[in-house]
């Protein structure tokens, strides 16, 4: 995960900053009781029992941004962002200065000298130190800092008998393995619209399991199922926190010291998110707990995972409706239903599938002492022709009474060149499927963000920031499409993309002058 510089070992007023700013009530959810130097007494509790707190945090961070670096952000989230683009004489570049790195705090880090007597091949392979710089993008002292970590981390949690052995189910422990039945982390089969991978984790599931057990069984789900991938580590991971607390449930409190253990370890795999969507509900409990949570991860997360983290609210009809429209599927092998129960059938039929995959792998190697485990291997699952339907089915079914092509001739017209919109186009149009188009809700973001800076300047300066707004999204690849008189999709002129754009900011000041006039 993206390093916040955060140390490894929290002093107390580590911890304590930390974990600032996690909302009203974080003491409910983080059992402190039983240890009497919790720093929980230095929390702040000025927050609400909702996620203002929260949102404010992120949306100051957003706001510091440039406008490209807002939009590559927006464009992640969105299911529309790029992958790691690589020059292989870089890369090069990069693995030599990793070895210098490495080369200088070898003498002060014990951990790494013993990995290198057990097996040097372990911490020298190409595709191992690929993993940290990928991770950190190309940042050579953040990735040798995260790799000596990971280093310290699993000694630590699994001995040093296996600080250079590939880890997988026969290692965990009997309590580890019940964790995993928890649903606690779930990893799907299928992918987002971009292609991602994806890992759920359910809120009340995280605490059922030791510190311990969830930091062996996290690490066996990151880095043998998904960190291998090398469609994770050039696109990262989509992750993807859900609310999963029954109304009557009383769920069991995490202690904060652990809460900051899982995290500090989380913080040693080499992976990005690139994007974090948090799936809430809203209620006293609830919201106890997740701002708990919530809390302390954005403060553990760097500025790259921050921008990119999305609060989405409301029941599970409508978290299930706001995933699909940020590009996540949840059917088929998603754990939680649109009433909210978890599907245990998913969960336990994932972990057989795992754990039938560890004991081939076993019996390959004993009979045939010589084989090389086939664990690991980057392979990316086939999406069916069934999901690649649905995919299209949006833009599909737009089309579906237009005039075909011979239709067009027998009427003495030429037929267009036919333009079929994109994730990150804006479509021009009234009804939900314009509104709801994932580009149509990136444009909303961006132009919120260029609120203020639109209603300070001039009357007659307006149009310069309409223009530059509409420059550089066009130049981010964007496109604004109408439908012309014949039904087929063709791109907006400058004056029309630019009337939008005022509209836009003409209707914010509408609504906030209503609002202001009604009382709320």
């Amino acid at each position: 995960m993206e390093l916040n510089e955060t140390p490894l070992v929290l002093s107390d007023e580590s911890k304590s900053s930390g974990t600032q700013c996690c909302g009203n009530g974080i003491e409910e959810y983080f059992d402190s009781s039983s240890d009497p130097s919790s720093p929980s007494k230095n929390i702040s509790l000025s927050g609400t029992s909702e996620f203002k707190q929260t949102e404010d945090f992120l949306a100051a961070e957003m706001n510091e941004l440039s406008f490209q670096e807002r939009n590559k952000a927006l464009e992640d989230v969105h299911c529309v962002g790029q992958e790691l683009k690589e020059d292989p004489e870089v890369v090069e570049q990069k693995l030599q200065a990793f070895q210098k790195e490495v080369d200088t705090l070898r003498p002060k880090t014990p951990v790494y000298q013993s990995a290198e007597e057990i097996n040097a091949e372990y911490v020298n392979c190409r595709s191992f130190r690929l993993r940290f710089l990928r991770a950190s993008i190309y940042d050579v002292k953040k990735a040798v800092n995260q790799m000596m970590k990971f280093l310290q981390c699993k000694e630590k949690y699994f001995g040093r008998e296996r600080l250079c052995k590939e880890i997988d189910l026969s290692d965990l422990t009997e309590e580890d393995r019940e964790y995993m039945h928890t649903g606690a982390f779930h990893v799907p089969k299928h992918r987002d619209r971009s292609g991602r991978a994806i890992i759920h984790m359910l809120n009340t599931k995280l605490s059922l399991g030791s510190a311990s057990s969830v930091i062996r069984v996290s690490y066996y789900i990151f880095w043998n199922l998904l960190i291998p991938l090398e469609e994770v580590q050039l696109k990262g991971l989509v992750g993807i926190y859900y609310d999963i607390q029954r109304p009557l449930e009383k769920p069991e409190p995490m202690k904060l010291k652990d809460a900051v253990e899982i995290m500090s370890f989380a913080l040693t795999l080499p992976f990005r998110y690139s994007s974090c969507l948090w799936c809430l509900k809203q209620g006293k409990k609830s919201s106890i707990i997740n701002n708990s949570i919530l809390g302390v991860s954005t403060r553990f997360f760097s500025n790259y995972i921050r921008v990119r983290t999305r609060l989405n609210y409301g029941s599970d009809m409508e978290l299930h409706y706001n995933l699909q429209s940020l590009g996540v599927p949840t059917s088929k092998d998603f754990p939680v239903d649109t009433e909210g129960n978890l599907r245990q059938d998913v969960i336990d039929g994932w972990c057989q599938e795992e754990w039938s995959k560890c004991t081939k792998a076993s019996e390959t190697l004993a009979t045939n002492p010589t084989a090389v485990k086939a664990k690991n291997k980057d392979t990316t699952t086939t999406v069916p022709n069934e999901e690649k339907r649905d995919d299209t089915r949006t833009n599909n079914d737009a089309n579906n009474n237009l005039p075909t092509m011979n239709a067009l001739q027998s009427m003495g017209r030429t037929p267009p060149v036919t333009i079929q919109p994109w994730p990150n186009d804006v479509l021009f149009g009234r009804g939900v499927g314009c509104q709801n188009h994932s580009g149509n809700i990136r444009f909303r973001e961006i132009m919120m963000g260029y609120k203020e800076q639109y209603d300070n300047v001039p009357r007659s300066k307006r149009r310069i920031v309409m223009a530059t707004l509409r420059q550089a999204m066009k130049a981010s690849g964007t496109r604004f499409l109408r439908l012309n008189k014949d039904g087929f999709w063709e791109e907006c002129n400058a004056t029309e993309i630019d009337t939008k754009i005022g509209q836009f900011f003409r209707s914010l000041r509408k609504h906030k002058r209503e609002s202001l006039k009604s009382g709320i």
